[in-house]
């Protein structure tokens, strides 16, 4: 959904990787949580293309082990 110029949004991620260790199988799991807003550009050659500002929250668990990080990330897109 468009809020004139801009255009918020969200994303949910999650997953399972197989590592084996020792012929012993270990599921990892992860998850990513974020969201961020997309700015339009309106000159004549660019309509295609926005600037983005994202953020995300990770999680990742293995046995004993969780690591939680934050990341941001900023940049252009092209839409088609």
């Amino acid at each position: 959904m468009n809020y004139g110029k801009w255009r918020p949004f969200i994303q949910v991620m999650g997953g399972a990787q197989r590592m084996l260790s020792d012929n012993v199988s270990h599921y990892p799991l992860a998850e990513d949580v974020g969201g961020g807003v997309d700015r339009k550009f309106q000159f004549l050659f660019m309509h295609h293309f926005s600037w983005r500002v994202q953020f995300d929250y990770m999680h990742t668990h293995l046995l004993a082990a969780t690591q939680n990080d934050i990341r941001g990330s900023t940049g252009l897109v092209w839409r088609f």
